[in-house]
């Protein structure tokens, strides 16, 4: 009798506290501010019960809600895929119960106050016990669980709303272009097609169909049997080492520092893949991997990369393949990626429009360049090109490099660690907007040759690393064209060092 008196009275505490109706009815992806994964069942299970918990989203239907308004303020929020709501676990008033999924029936523990706290971010409050929706113990990983807690007021307790069919897909490659397109779909709601190997992947990636790829959570190897490759023998400044560069056009050996124009054979052994339009990429969980696949983007539109790792492409030569080249193409998303071990540049852009590198990975340690960092992470030319929250982890230079008068360069919540020659540099009319950043170890953090930065130094954080030669410049640059936010950049070390690359 105690208990039902106290859920009675609770009950009429919150139900007095109405809220007008914040978001239309519809199907939405649930996405926590702080981790960047969205809610779903765990294991697509059907049983009520089943836990709810964050993963990276992979367009599932059991990562999708529908919600609809019941009237005095509050919604119910069911599974698509297994038509059980949002459930408050045994009815517990308890600070930490657990949420799981049930079958409906309109009880307090089953409808959700959805409160509009900043621009495009919401609480998701109990009417049953006044708590809020709560990725716990600050867990950012996928399989992080979801429980109810007193209100915070924190990023972990809030959530944006993405009608499905528009994806998570943020920056330039969420806004229309010159290419008629509205926002990148990739492969959209085509059927998905799980490759097993390389040549499964070069098929399904390369063909005129729209079509979602799954990496399966394994290795994929895409290295070819070795192939001769000329090269020219360089050695490291002070250093026994030496490096390997393969000469493009014309170049000479000396021209690239070798004592002689002579070259010396070594080998390659990746895969080119010339990627069509309208694919979606993704992999299945933080295991998928492919090695010596080398991505080629050539005249084509709405592309996505997600959750997978590109891997060793011949790292013991340079211009000997990269990850993702992109030339002359259109709304391109690349999420949650990570890139190591590579000849040539991570993900190198030529006369590329709509594209956002979203909580990547940029993994330069190489104990085949002289210094063990890469020296040719990646360049954007004539390029409009958001990065937000990507990990530049022991690069050497270009992190990136912009060049041209055409490039606009978004740069929010990023995280630079252990950089050796340059951060971002702006040249030949380029122009970059630096916000929110954090700079550990970072040699010339935004270096302004002959292009135009912004930089807002007051909202960067910078660890080990002089800004005397390389500050703001106070030049004007572009306005951003689309809605963001930028969080406090003290918490991106921790963040983007567990939650960028597959998860």
């Amino acid at each position: 009798m105690a208990r039902f008196l106290v859920l009675m009275l609770v009950g009429l505490l919150v139900s007095t506290n109405v809220f007008a109706q914040s978001i239309n009815d519809g199907r939405y992806v649930v996405t926590s501010r702080f981790s960047g994964k969205s809610l779903e069942v765990a294991s697509a299970s059907a049983d009520n019960g089943a836990n709810i918990q964050q993963w990276l989203y992979g367009g599932q239907e059991w990562q999708q809600f529908d919600i609809e308004y019941q009237g005095s303020g509050y919604y119910s929020i069911i599974n698509a895929y297994t038509g059980k709501s949002l459930d408050v676990y045994e009815l517990s008033l308890e600070a930490g119960a657990n949420i799981v999924q049930w079958d409906y029936w309109a009880g307090d523990g089953q409808l959700w106050a959805i409160t509009e706290v900043e621009s495009g971010f919401y609480t998701l409050t109990s009417k049953l016990s006044g708590m809020n929706l709560d990725v716990w113990e600050w867990n950012e990983s996928s399989g992080g669980d979801i429980r109810q807690y007193t209100a915070t007021g924190l990023t972990n307790q809030q959530w944006s709303f993405t009608p499905v069919g528009t994806d998570v897909v943020s920056g330039y490659a969420a806004i229309s272009g010159s290419d008629g397109l509205s926002t990148t779909t990739g492969g959209g709601s085509a059927s998905a097609t799980t490759v097993t190997t390389c040549s499964e992947l070069v098929a399904a990636a390369t063909d005129s169909a729209a079509r979602v790829i799954y990496i399966p959570d394994y290795t994929i190897d895409c290295r070819t049997a070795d192939r001769a490759q000329e090269a020219c023998e360089v050695q490291c400044s002070g250093q026994s080492k030496y490096t390997y560069r393969v000469p493009v056009g014309t170049q000479t050996c000396t021209e690239l520092g070798s004592t002689t124009d002579a070259t010396v054979t070594r080998t390659r052994n990746e895969t080119r893949i010339l990627v069509a339009s309208n694919k979606t990429i993704v992999g299945l969980g933080s295991n998928s991997k492919l090695l010596g696949a080398s991505f080629h983007l050539g005249d084509v539109q709405n592309v996505i990369f997600r959750n997978f790792t590109i891997e060793d492409v011949n790292p013991g030569l340079v211009e000997a393949g990269g990850g993702i080249s992109m030339d002359n193409s259109s709304h391109i998303w690349i999420d949650h990626m990570r890139f190591a071990l590579i000849s040539d540049g991570y993900t190198d852009m030529v006369t590329v429009k709509n594209v956002t590198l979203s909580w990547n990975h940029f993994d330069g340690y190489n104990e085949a360049s002289c210094d063990n960092h890469h020296s040719y992470v990646m360049f954007a030319d004539d390029t409009t090109v958001t990065f937000h929250h990507n990990f530049f982890d022991q690069g050497g230079g270009r992190n990136p490099k912009l060049n041209k008068s055409e490039t606009r360069a978004h740069l929010y919540n990023n995280y630079w660690y252990d950089i050796t020659y340059f951060a971002l540099n702006t040249g030949n009319d380029a122009q970059a907007r630096i916000e929110g950043c954090y700079y550990d170890g970072v040699s010339r953090p935004h270096w302004n040759e002959s292009g135009a930065i912004d930089a807002n130094m007051s909202t960067n954080v910078y660890v080990n690393t002089s800004t005397s030669s390389y500050a703001d410049t106070g030049d004007t640059v572009f306005d951003v064209p689309y809605a963001y936010t930028v969080d406090s950049a003290s918490s991106l070390p921790s963040v983007l060092s567990s939650g960028t690359g597959p998860q």
